[in-house]
């Protein structure tokens, strides 16, 4: 999870140096008020509040972002995590789990997919 949480940090900056840069320019193309409007949405702030949005825009603490993974998993305590060594969810039909000894021995059906597990 932290190679994602890193690299998701590096995108939030790369987004906020680019706003930084649009905010000094006064000419800007409508491609940078397109993206200026996505990005008031994404972070939920007004159009033109860019004070604001650059408060928001900024990353998340490596550790935060870990231990909020840990807590959507259910801190990988559930009887399928446990069983079947799944770190973020089901491994479904067609992906390795840990223990690729063969075919899976069980198939669940979840709705329309299919959830393999190797015992």
């Amino acid at each position: 999870m932290l190679p994602l949480v890193l690299r998701e940090n590096e995108r939030i900056l790369e987004n906020r140096e680019r706003l930084n840069t649009l905010l000094v320019d006064d000419q800007r193309s409508p491609r940078d008020n397109r993206w200026l409007r996505v990005r008031t949405v994404d972070y939920g702030v007004k159009p033109d509040d860019w004070t604001a949005l650059l408060d928001r825009m900024d990353a998340v603490p490596p550790a935060l972002g870990l231990a909020q993974a840990a807590i959507e998993a259910g801190w990988g305590g559930s009887r399928p995590k446990a069983t079947h060594c799944l770190v973020n969810g089901p491994k479904f039909r067609g992906r390795a789990s840990c223990r690729n000894d063969g075919p899976p021995r069980r198939a669940t059906r979840c709705g329309n997919l299919e959830i393999s597990a190797r015992q």
